[in-house]
Parts: structure tokens; C-alpha cells; sequence
């Protein structure tokens, strides 16, 4: 089982572990890896959003209330949600990693 790393890190081979070192730890690892990740993710959705709000917040009325209005508006909604979903995963690999 292979899965790819990003930035330059390589292939991850789980099971090619070093000597001494015991799979939770490596796993932890791995999770907290994917804690930065996530929160990083977050950190660039919740900038999209603000950004897609702010343009919402400064058309016009009339365009507010038109097909653009609501796209902006719909496109608002799913970034919250994806906000969200990364402080669903962020909590459960905290859990996760729990000792």
C-alpha cells in the first residue's frame, strides 16, 4: 500500500517502518500531518470566503437579488460548509490521535 506525500516528501511506505519505531507513532505522525494539512485548507477557504462575502456584500441591490446575487450567495453557503467540514475532520484527528 503506497500513498503519495506532498511537497517533495516522497512515498510513504507503510510497511517499510524503521527499527525502534512503533506503527502508532508513525501513524500519529502521519495524522498530525494531516492535521497541518486540513487547518491549512481551512485557512485558505475561510480567505475565499470572506473574499466571496465581501464582493456579495458590495454589489448592488439589484444584482443581490439577481442570478449573480445568487450564485455569490450559494457559493458563501458551500464555503462555510467546507470551513465546517474541516473543523469536523480537525476534531476527529485530534481525537484520533488522543493518547
Amino acid at each position: 500500500m503506497w500513498s503519495v506525500q506532498t511537497q517533495n516528501q516522497g512515498l510513504y511506505a507503510p510497511d517499510k517502518i524503521r527499527a525502534g519505531v512503533s506503527m502508532n507513532d508513525l501513524r500519529r505522525k502521519e495524522i498530525r500531518r494531516a492535521l497541518a494539512l486540513v487547518g491549512e485548507a481551512k485557512g485558505i477557504l475561510e480567505v475565499a470566503l470572506t473574499q466571496e462575502q465581501d464582493e456579495f456584500d458590495n454589489m448592488p441591490e439589484d444584482a443581490q437579488d439577481g442570478e449573480d446575487g445568487q450564485r455569490a450567495e450559494d457559493a458563501v453557503d458551500a464555503l462555510e460548509r467546507a470551513a465546517t467540514c474541516c473543523d469536523d475532520a480537525i476534531t476527529a484527528c485530534e481525537e484520533a490521535i488522543q493518547e
